[in-house]
């Protein structure tokens, strides 16, 4: 998802956080393409501090400029090789290296890596992989039905759940999960803004970035959303990814009912991915202690950094 055509696009020509220039780095052998990584120069390295567990040896994060792979809206990032030696790579990781020289940025490389092949060819080339935080993984594949979903929750999450579907169910809001074409992406930008501008992230989202993103995906995107009154209340960004579904962005407003859109949404998007024989939903990071009680589990992410 995070790797195609559309979305690797978007980002370059309309960035959802300020970026100077966006390229892809590709390794050739005698006849074909067999790895390539795309990095951007960013000049906020850390903009929600997701890197904080690097302060102590790298205490000057924040304020600093790097050629980093992937966008920070990835929290996937991995070289994407063919099958070839970890050894090989290492060549791609030296002109990532080399390029953030003539780019005059304070720091190169990747973060948000979990993937095995990516780790090893960085410590092959010499750059030490640093726990940074969680993101959030639920393997749904054990999960027959809906039902299955409810009945392995730990028995306070599943009594906290039914009591919102209770609450839900008697209110008049209504629940659905759609597809492009969408008529109302602003509100959903506004409602992802909102939310974020509790953690002081608003700008995570710019509002015309975002809805080109959005618009750019068109037929991978789906929202689950809680409406009253046709009001949309509460929304789910959601990226359709066979044999993932990535729940990518939320947006809620919790002063308009007596439930959780948040939880009603989620657990929506439990049952969209079940029935679609998904096989492995995507959290994201952050709200590690809510996610745990829906059933998700942390993915160690590392950050492989070094000073340019």
């Amino acid at each position: 998802m995070f790797y195609s055509s559309r979305f690797l696009n978007s980002v370059a020509s309309a960035p959802l956080l300020p970026a100077d220039s966006a390229i892809l780095l590709l390794l050739h052998n005698e006849n074909n393409i067999v790895a390539a990584l795309p990095v951007f120069r960013q000049n906020g390295i850390d903009p929600l501090r997701f890197l904080a567990p690097l302060d102590s040896e790298f205490p000057d994060l924040p304020a600093k400029s790097g050629l980093l792979g992937h966008c920070w809206h990835c929290y996937d990032s991995q070289i994407v090789a063919a099958e070839c030696e970890t050894g090989s790579l290492r060549l791609l990781i030296d002109s990532l290296r080399a390029f953030a020289g003539t780019c005059h940025v304070d720091y190169s490389g990747l973060v948000n890596v979990a993937d095995g092949r990516t780790l090893e060819a960085m410590v092959s080339a010499g750059v030490t992989p640093r726990p940074m935080v969680d993101r959030y993984v639920m393997d749904l594949t054990s999960f027959a039905s809906f039902d299955d979903y409810i009945g392995a929750l730990h028995p306070d999450s599943r009594r906290e759940l039914r009591r919102q579907f209770r609450r839900y169910q008697d209110s008049t809001a209504e629940l659905a999960v759609e597809k492009s074409p969408f008529q109302d992406l602003d509100e959903v930008v506004r409602l992802c803004r909102r939310t974020a501008a509790r953690y002081d992230a608003a700008f995570y989202y710019p509002e015309d970035e975002t809805r080109t993103l959005l618009t750019n995906l068109g037929d991978v995107v789906r929202l689950v959303s809680v409406r009253i009154g046709g009001e949309r209340i509460g929304v789910l960004v959601c990226f359709l990814d066979p044999p993932r579904l990535h729940v990518w962005a939320a947006g809620m407003r919790y002063d308009k009912t007596a439930f959780s859109p948040y939880a009603i949404g989620m657990a929506e998007a439990i049952r969209f991915a079940i029935t679609h024989s998904i096989r492995m939903l995507e959290g994201g990071r952050g709200n590690g202690r809510i996610k745990k009680k829906q059933g998700f589990v942390p993915l160690q992410l590392y950050a492989c950094l070094q000073r340019s």
